[in-house]
């Protein structure tokens, strides 16, 4: 039997927490997913060999437990999604205590393969582990109450607060969502029969394994291409689509291919950080829309490119994003040279810090390593940042229920980008 990391429930009274409009559709989403996936998004910190295991344990519980929201328990309240979760003091004691229970040795599949009837359980999971490489400590979040500016804050805080200095990131949460005065948007059943045309499978649950549950077993294929980054770039611009769009369209078409299924509906995360008040606050701001598209097989792809935008239009539009907020900063439509259909995008569960070792000190330091997004039955991502010269990416797939499906999603990938024009 699995150990369950979960920090048990909280007696006494909870704090009340607020929620931002439009996240609902993201809630309800995570909810009604019915794998007993809804909870799981996790990491792992590794600390060199040469910091000190109090000194990290207290820099982690000091850090989190600023943050209440994390361990917090989402729901419906008359017509708003409002949150309960324990007071700062409370939640501290408790990170403590888990902590402390120091283990010999776990695996990442250790940490993500808890008891399956608590899989859904919304909260806050943590453990810790010492080798011979040096402490690691496995975190792991519900979906809802963090995305990857957030875990970027919490690291940059953590090696502070190692570091004896003083904290930057904001615990104004509460004070953050008094100040968002937008109504939720109402989806109508119009909307509704237009994202969701028919009774699904949509995409690759066609070919899910029947009766397979899958519980632990999600597994990320990486993959690259020799595609460079200036390429697609130019050739969204000849399409008068953003880059966003064109990698979306190959997507989408790549899992209609596979599967075979002529109508793919993938959530995607659209940022919702474009206020100076939003840039230092933990929790959820990225919000998850569905986005569906159709397709035909042999159509050619810059008419899969067009049917996209216009479904990534329509996907913003239901949550009444401002058309100033689908730019990036210093652009528009004068000045862009082509339309900008989207929310800048903003993959949920990922890090600029990833990958890389953040100092602590003279011979000490940590870094973040991302464990498989099992927030879903299929995640993908793809970067295309100025880091990257060649488009890269991942798919992270659950391995009992879909096979090899994941390679075949990736050799289809590939196959467009490898066909963009070079002019």
């Amino acid at each position: 039997m699995h150990q369950n990391y979960l920090i048990p429930p909280f007696k006494g009274p909870l704090a009340t927490l607020g929620s931002v409009a439009g996240l609902r559709e993201k809630w309800t989403g995570a909810m009604l997913d019915q794998t007993g996936r809804a909870y799981c998004g996790a990491l792992r910190l590794d600390f060199s060999a040469q910091c000190d295991q109090a000194q990290v344990f207290d820099a982690v519980a000091q850090t989190l437990a600023r943050h209440p929201i994390l361990a917090a328990r989402f729901e419906i309240d008359g017509e708003q999604l409002v949150g309960h979760a324990p007071s700062e003091p409370d939640l501290r004691q408790a990170l403590r205590e888990q902590l402390g229970k120091v283990q010999d040795a776990i695996t990442d599949q250790d940490f993500l393969a808890y008891r399956a009837r608590q899989a859904s359980e919304p909260g806050l999971r943590i453990a810790s582990a010492v080798d011979q490489d040096g402490l690691h400590i496995w975190i792991g979040f519900w979906v809802y109450t963090c995305d990857g500016a957030s875990i970027d804050l919490l690291l940059d805080d953590i090696a502070r607060h190692y570091q004896g200095q003083p904290p930057v990131s904001g615990t104004a949460w509460n004070d953050y969502c008094q100040t968002q005065q937008l109504a939720e948007q109402t989806v109508s059943a119009a909307q509704q029969l237009e994202v969701y045309p028919h009774t699904g499978p949509y995409g690759l649950d066609a070919l899910r394994t029947k009766g397979s549950s899958g519980m632990g077993r999600m597994q990320s294929l990486k993959f690259t291409s020799n595609v460079p980054r200036s390429r697609v770039l130019a050739y969204a611009k000849a399409q008068r689509v953003t880059p966003f769009v064109l990698l979306l369209a190959i997507y989408q078409r790549a899992i209609s291919a596979v599967s075979g299924v002529s109508t793919v509906v993938t959530g995607v995360p659209f940022a919702n950080r474009s206020e100076a008040a939003a840039q230092t606050l933990v929790g959820p701001l990225s919000n998850t829309v569905p986005v569906s598209t159709r397709h035909e097989p042999g159509e050619p792809l810059d008419a899969v490119i067009k049917r996209v935008q216009r479904a990534v239009i329509n996907a913003s539009a239901r949550q009444g994003i401002e058309p100033a907020a689908l730019y990036p900063e210093g652009m528009s439509t004068r000045t862009a040279g082509f339309e900008l259909p989207f929310a800048q995008l903003f993959n949920a569960w990922n890090s600029r810090s990833a990958g890389s070792r953040i100092s602590l000190g003279e011979e000490q330091w940590m870094s973040l390593q991302l464990l498989p997004n099992d927030t879903c039955r299929v995640a993908f991502e793809i970067t295309l940042d100025e880091h990257t010269e060649d488009i890269s990416g991942r798919i992270d797939m659950d391995a009992a229920a879909y096979g090899d499906q994941a390679g075949r999603v990736i050799e289809q990938i590939v196959h467009d980008l490898q066909g963009i024009p070079h002019d």
